[in-house]
């Protein structure tokens, strides 16, 4: 199936909003995530040029000194220090298969008959309208970035735990499917619910075949019982009312993905904060399975199979990353990230060593909100005040402990994004389409970006796995 074009579904909503006639506030009842994730991230001042940049690291430190009590003993034999490198590519070829480069495109439109419409309020009023499309068209990007930032690069949000049902306002009160346009499909409690809003698009694949059985949109999110309510779309991505849903297309153990990203992923912290690499990978250059690669993977701690969060895995993380941060005294501050469900969890277990207080001085303060501060910190014994940071998009099946100041945004342009240049600032007419070249009366803008995160100390970083949180 094609991508759908989204642009096409925005400009016919909103010319159906104009055409009505309503209190003149548009009321933001709609939300978004994303802050939280993103601002972990310094992009950089520099843009990748070529095919690719280098980075390299000091991965092991010199051990030559020997101790004798032959007090003739030869001079040893030095042992330099080793210098690791890893390399984040840009592929220019068709799909991009050997780059760790991620493109963003988005776009917006509107008619002719719009812009007359609002310039009946003055260029004030166009300013408005094209200042509203512009500022959605942002904040899409930056959600987006944010979620598949805590995804892995193969756009897994995870498996349906709860087939297709009719739809309800919640699971366990929803009827047995027998056909019909709405439904209603549960997730496990590890997926981040966040990664779903009205309109959201998603791709729903077989579990066996990995063929693509269905693209829905979600109309509602119930984010106490992980359930969806979804309908099917047309090929423009509206709702339609004429499609039935198909109970043997939305199954348990099918797998869900944002709509198009299915093996297009940005390589982010859903890659970088793994417990080992995958057989054979080139990950940034790299094959982490190797044994002298093992530098490229987090300080990793938590049981073989999932079990509930409990105390002793947060000392072990605390004792763990010790060990690689050294006697480190003003280095960098941690955060402990975790979703919400785990975040509750967290301060449950550890309540005696929780301090739920917000910094007492403006600048300190400012440095905390930066990073998705909650106003909870962690006294751990090795660690010191570890800000605890909850983001609604990270898995609740894990923790991660990150190092401010180590994670970075690579970019090929000067800006991640940026508009397009276009004729009318950054608005075009469309074509129609046609052989004369005719222009149509739809007025589009285009926005583009690249992205991808790399962590400079990714020893450093800590990763509890294969914890759940306590049931509610």
């Amino acid at each position: 199936m094609a991508p759908l074009d989204p642009a096409t579904t925005l400009l016919s909503t909103l010319s159906d909003a104009i055409r009505e006639s309503y209190y003149q506030d548009l009321i933001e009842g709609a939300y978004r995530f994303g802050q939280a994730t993103n601002r972990i991230f310094n992009p950089t001042t520099e843009k990748i040029n070529g095919d690719g940049r280098n980075f390299q690291a000091m991965n092991g430190r010199m051990y030559s000194a020997q101790v004798s009590r032959d007090l003739y003993a030869d001079a040893v034999a030095p042992r330099s220090p080793t210098v690791g490198r890893f390399k984040a590519r840009v592929d220019e070829t068709s799909g991009g298969p050997a780059g760790d480069v991620s493109a963003f495109d988005n776009a917006i439109e509107t008619g002719w008959v719009d812009l007359e419409r609002a310039a009946d309020g003055g260029e004030h009023a166009i300013g408005d309208l094209a200042e509203k499309l512009t500022q959605e068209m942002i904040d899409d990007d930056s959600e987006l970035l944010a979620k598949l930032r805590n995804l892995p690069s193969t756009g897994l949000i995870g498996a349906i735990s709860g087939g297709l049902k009719a739809d309800g306002t919640t699971y366990a009160e929803a009827g047995s499917f027998s056909s019909g346009v709405y439904g209603r499909i549960q997730l496990p409690d590890t997926v981040p619910m966040a990664m779903f809003a009205r309109n959201v698009l998603i791709d729903i694949y077989d579990a066996s075949t990995q063929a693509l059985n269905a693209t829905v949109i979600v109309n509602h999110v119930n984010g106490d019982d992980q359930s969806l309510s979804i309908q099917l779309v047309d090929s423009n991505g509206e709702r339609t009312e004429t499609g039935n849903l198909v109970a043997a297309d939305i199954a348990a153990t099918d797998t869900v993905y944002l709509h198009g990203s299915r093996n297009k992923g940005m390589k982010s912290l859903g890659d970088w904060m793994v417990a080992e690499g995958t057989s054979g990978e080139s990950f940034f250059n790299i094959d982490r399975t190797v044994g002298t690669n093992r530098w490229m993977l987090p300080t990793v701690v938590g049981p073989a199979t999932a079990q509930v969060l409990s105390h002793r895995y947060i000392r072990d993380l605390g004792r763990a990353l010790h060990v690689t941060k050294g006697e480190e005294v003003d280095g960098p501050a941690y955060v402990m990230q975790s979703g919400p469900r785990m975040h509750d969890t967290f301060i449950d277990i550890a309540a005696a060593e929780t301090i739920n207080h917000f910094a007492n001085d403006e600048a300190r303060g400012e440095r905390m909100v930066n990073f998705g501060y909650t106003g909870a910190m962690y006294s751990d014994p090795y660690l010191g005040k570890v800000g605890l940071e909850m983001d609604a998009l990270c898995p609740d099946n894990l923790i991660r402990a990150l190092r401010l100041g180590d994670w970075q945004t690579l970019t090929l342009m000067d800006q991640m994004f940026k508009m397009l240049p276009a004729e009318f600032g950054n608005f075009y007419r469309k074509s129609t389409g046609t052989a004369d070249g005719a222009r149509s009366k739809v007025f589009r803008a285009d926005r583009t970006g690249y992205a991808c995160d790399v962590c400079l100390q990714i020893h450093r970083q800590g990763l509890i796995r294969n914890v759940l949180p306590a049931a509610a």
